[in-house]
Order: structure tokens, then sequence, then C-alpha cells
């Protein structure tokens, strides 16, 4: 996860806190994010599967789902899909087999309108 993913969910969550500081007064307390003026929000990625775990056997389905990936400042409008076979696919919800045994690292990538994207990895297991 990086960096802008943890900022991004702790703000969304509001249990991010931010100190303040002007040229007339210092605050003693943090000022809660949720009182702050609104800036840019990054998407957060996030995906399950089924069967979870992800392990499945060789061309059985397994289903990546997307939906609880958060959207940022703006909408998320691509979900790409890397099945670490060096095919890709696009969709929230994707149906996925594999033709040979072996630990796929799958990645989703999603993307907002103004371009900003997150990725996160799983890894599927086919026996």
């Amino acid at each position: 996860m990086t960096k802008s993913t943890v900022f991004a969910a702790l703000a969304f969550l509001g249990a991010l806190t931010v100190a303040c500081e002007t040229e007339r007064s210092i605050p003693t307390e943090p000022t809660p994010i949720s009182q702050l003026s609104p800036t840019y929000a990054l998407p957060v990625s996030c995906f399950e599967t089924r069967p979870a775990p992800a392990e499945a056997s060789v061309g059985e389905t397994i289903v990546l789902d997307g939906t609880c990936a958060v959207a940022g400042s703006e909408p998320i409008i691509e979900y790409d899909w890397e099945l670490g076979d060096g095919r890709r696919v696009a969709g929230t919800v994707v149906e996925a087999r594999w033709d040979q045994a072996g630990a796929y690292d799958v990645r989703l990538t999603v993307r907002d309108e103004s371009g900003q994207q997150d990725l996160s990895t799983r890894r599927v297991v086919v026996r």
C-alpha cells in the first residue's frame, strides 16, 4: 500500500487529524480532517475473490470483485485487472480461469475521472 493510499484511506475514514499553523496563531488542538476545507482525495483500490481464499483448480472460475474500491474526489471510471499471466481484463467484477497450475499475482488498478489511480494485489493459487 502506498503512502498516498494510506493517507486517502485515513482521510476517508475521518481518522486523520491535521495541525494547522497560521501567522497569527498556532492552535492548541489538532483540527479534525472533517472540519478542514476539502482537498483532492485519491481513489483506493480494493478487491475480493470468490472463493476466498483465492484458490482454485486448473480451469476453475474465480470471481474478482472490485466493488469495495473507494472513490476519492472523482468517481472511479476504470477497473483494470492484470491476471499475473500476461492477460488483462476490464470491469468492476470479472471472472478468470487459469490453464496452468501456479501462483499468480492479480493486480487491480482503479482510475478516477482526473486520472488518479491506485493499485492492489492479491495472490491466486491454481492447483
